[in-house]
């Protein structure tokens, strides 16, 4: 075999910052979450592209849902409490949602919050491989009541887990989130959170296509980016 020197190797693309991608992934996902309650749940990992620039490119909005104000809310309180793993609020603020238990014992709500919406440290497994730790709790004390409005949120955490943890990022959500949970919860008018009064859903036939679109009984959570797109001819009406 004869070897040829070809030059040097000139990478095609700037170098990545993985990092940097993966903050912006979550940045964008918790806007949609939080701020605007309208958001993907499906952001698997072939959902997420990077483009020659470096930007991403985010597709197959196919599972979109509506997040309701209450719904956010709820949501948040818990984020915070798992930013500060405050145990106690933890429990509390799961039970509020609707998860329950068979027993409801305080370690099972704990663990099975920090599973679905941040990011589990290896130590709560007690030394124990995590797939057995979790086929334990399973049998000890299953999950009886997993309240379906919030499992495309946590379909969508899951998600974006699966990404970061697919090139070794590891990001917990409610930490990375924190500072809009508390936005949301304590900063934020709940007048700017509500879109019924606006021009475009003064149409009834307007109202009527969003209600049936979306499945939603309300219009509290819907991003200004659907009023942006409304017309002076709708307005009108």
């Amino acid at each position: 075999i004869n070897a040829e020197y070809m030059g040097e190797f000139v990478p095609l693309t700037p170098p990545i910052d993985i990092d940097k991608i993966i903050d912006v992934l979550y940045e964008i996902h918790g806007k949609a979450l939080i701020d605007d309650g309208f958001f993907n749940g499906d952001p698997h990992p072939g959902n997420v592209l990077l483009l020659e620039d470096n930007r991403l490119g985010l597709i197959d909005y196919g599972q979109v849902s509506v997040f309701n104000l209450d719904n956010r809310k709820k949501l948040c309180r818990l984020l915070l409490a798992l930013a500060d793993d405050d145990r106690k609020n933890i429990v509390r603020y799961i039970q509020d949602m609707g998860y329950h238990t068979k027993n409801d014992y305080e370690e099972s709500l704990y663990m099975y919050a920090k599973v679905m919406y941040d990011l589990v440290p290896p130590h709560l497994f007690k030394g124990k491989p995590e797939q057995q730790y979790w086929e334990e709790l399973d049998q000890r004390d299953p999950m009886k009541k997993f309240p379906k409005q919030f499992s495309m949120a946590v379909r969508m955490i899951w998600l974006l887990r699966m990404v970061s943890q697919a090139i070794n990022v590891k990001i917990a959500p409610a930490q990375h989130w924190r500072a809009r949970a508390y936005a949301l919860l304590y900063e934020r008018d709940d007048s700017t959170s509500s879109v019924d009064n606006a021009p475009i859903f003064n149409f009834t036939p307007m109202k009527n296509f969003v209600r049936q679109a979306f499945h939603i009984t309300s219009y509290d959570s819907l991003p200004p980016a659907i009023l942006a797109h409304s017309t002076p001819k709708l307005r009108r009406r």
